[in-house]
């Protein structure tokens, strides 16, 4: 640092804003570095994120578990005139051995709008398709939930798969998912009360 700082001091005066920038910008880099060697994701880690920058999807969430990260995104969709249609959630799963986030998890749904337009009455899931059974779902939930808050949606509702009425522990599996986020079942649909 005394090196770039006596260099900038020779071509500019001791008072300059660029000295001091440099100091700050010096200072700041060293802080964040601090920050990223005490963080638990590590550099490689963060190598393989950067998949996302090619993406339509954001980062909302990464947690740590027993086999690496468990990363959520959101993708939103909008209409032509700039109205959100549609906010779709994923899950993957990243560690050490994978090349690229390993899709886990997918949450579609689009917004459904008052007659004019003018609020977001509530939301419909499309599909929710999940490869397991390791609370991934519990937490993309949630995060969807939590996203959607700010839009003042009253309710989110869906039609519940078929597929998952065959067989009957399945579909006690899959009722207890919906029902301890407070999901009201009824025959096939869901629906889950969210503001007056």
């Amino acid at each position: 640092m005394s090196i770039i700082r006596n260099i900038f001091i020779k071509k500019y005066c001791k008072n300059c804003g660029h000295v001091k920038l440099l100091e700050l910008t010096t200072q700041q880099l060293q802080k964040e570095n601090r920050c990223l060697q005490n963080s638990t994701i590590n550099l490689t880690m963060l190598k393989k994120l950067i998949v996302f920058n090619s993406k339509s999807e954001n980062i909302v969430r990464i947690e740590e578990n027993e086999n690496g990260y468990f990363i959520i995104t959101v993708e939103t969709f909008y209409k032509f005139n700039g109205v959100l249609s549609e906010i779709n959630f994923y899950g993957y799963v990243l560690n050490e051995h994978k090349e690229r986030p390993a899709c886990v998890m997918k949450l579609f749904s689009h917004v459904i709008y008052d007659n004019n337009l003018n609020f977001a009455s509530g939301l419909y899931i499309d599909d929710i398709i999940s490869e397991s059974n390791k609370g991934y779902g519990s937490k993309l939930l949630t995060e969807f939930i939590h996203y959607i808050h700010p839009l003042n949606a009253k309710y989110i509702n869906g039609e519940l798969s078929s597929v998952d009425e065959i067989d009957l522990n399945n579909k006690a599996r899959r009722n207890h998912f919906y029902k301890k986020f407070g999901f009201k079942i009824d025959e096939n649909h869901i629906y889950l009360k969210i503001k007056e």
